[in-house]
């Protein structure tokens, strides 16, 4: 059976950014099937060590992404 899997095995992160993947997949947002098979587009702080914000989907960036960008850092 082919899998429509999105998200990368954690062996294909690059090093530096596996952390990011462990606080996803450690949160409430990782639950499920959608987590795994949607674009999904991670914001999180290494300072903080938290995950900041999730979203996925195919508007999942211009929708919600971006936005949240403007108001939390501003671009």
């Amino acid at each position: 059976m082919r899998s429509a899997r999105i998200l990368p095995l954690r062996s294909e992160w690059p090093e530096e950014h596996r952390w990011a993947l462990d606080l996803f997949l450690a949160s409430e947002s990782s639950e499920g099937l959608r987590a795994h098979y949607t674009p999904r587009f991670l914001f999180a702080s290494k300072a903080q060590n938290r995950l900041l914000f999730t979203t996925y989907g195919t508007n999942g960036w211009a929708e919600r992404g971006q936005p949240w960008l403007d108001k939390n850092v501003g671009t």
